[in-house]
């Protein structure tokens, strides 16, 4: 069932048919807007939308696309969209744990170790473990968000005994809503990839580079200790505080029954995602060669 993207309210059709061939766009009853105005909108809108974080694109993409009124998951397609996230998001971690540290530095090449480890032979076996274990704990995200989803619906049906809520759920929504979810994320590290230096992390930290949080000399005494010293760096700051807002909004529009059922769920996968990310040895930076990476 299609809903407005403005205020989350089923409405009966997305379109207004009348005359001979003359469409227009509904209006929903309950906030008198225009109840899709994406239909109108190219391509690039919606991924600026995405990008922007705003709960409209995300109703339009999870309700009110053909392949989402259905309440049929084409398997398929998800299954390829997944995949391709897997690989953009294991070759961003390969490149970030197994390459960039050893990376030669364009300004200083006569101080710098070889182009490749001793250890690195056969990089491709290190890429190849790097994709299963992104494999793994991307599964390991999208199916706890799955459960936890079901759970909150299902608890929330037992508990108002109304089906508001739960004529417009289905079991793959989490799921979906977390892939378009990674999107801006994933942009904004390829794009951190092509403009950062070739400067190896190692010989970043003894040069002290400044960080966004790194305090001027009149406001260090006023920063806290654990603030001035945290992992404050570009790629922190991108996976978990773009990553968790983006991930919040679209699980939200999922579940629109209370502002923090979706926040909720999004801090349980990311849980089981951070503990699954530790059994399999995956840190989130690199300065030394990582077991994962050695062939």
């Amino acid at each position: 069932m299609p809903v407005c993207v403005h205020c989350a309210r089923p409405i009966p059709a997305l379109l207004v048919h009348f005359g001979s061939g003359h469409v227009a766009l509904s209006h929903c009853a309950a906030c008198g807007r225009i109840a899709d105005p994406y239909l109108e909108y190219g391509l690039a809108v919606l991924v600026i939308d995405l990008i922007l974080i705003k709960p409209r694109v995300y109703r339009h993409i999870l309700y009110n696309i053909p392949a989402s009124t259905t309440h049929t998951l084409p398997l398929r397609a998800h299954a390829r969209r997944l995949l391709a996230l897997v690989l953009v998001e294991s070759y961003l971690t390969w490149f970030s744990l197994c390459v960039h540290p050893y990376a030669p530095s364009i300004w200083d090449e006569a101080h710098m170790p070889p182009y490749w480890p001793s250890w690195a032979p056969a990089p491709l076996l290190g890429a190849a473990r790097v994709t299963c274990v992104t494999l793994v704990h991307m599964l390991a995200l999208h199916l706890s968000v799955v459960l936890a989803g079901g759970l909150v619906q299902y608890a929330w049906y037992k508990r108002r005994r109304t089906r508001a809520f739960w004529r417009l759920y289905s079991w793959y929504l989490p799921s979906v809503a977390m892939l378009y979810a990674s999107l801006s994320t994933e942009l904004l590290l390829v794009i951190r990839l092509v403009w950062d230096s070739r400067l190896p992390a190692g010989r970043r930290a003894a040069a002290q580079r400044p960080s966004l949080f790194t305090p001027v000399h009149w406001a260090a005494p006023y920063v806290p200790a654990w603030l001035a010293a945290g992992p404050w760096h570009t790629n922190w700051l991108i996976r978990h505080v773009l990553g968790g807002m983006s991930a919040g909004v679209a699980l939200a529009a999922t579940m629109p029954m209370h502002p923090l059922a979706g926040a909720l769920v999004a801090l349980l996968g990311f849980g089981v995602q951070a503990q699954v990310r530790a059994w399999l040895g995956v840190p989130d930076d690199a300065v030394s060669p990582v077991p994962l990476c050695v062939p």
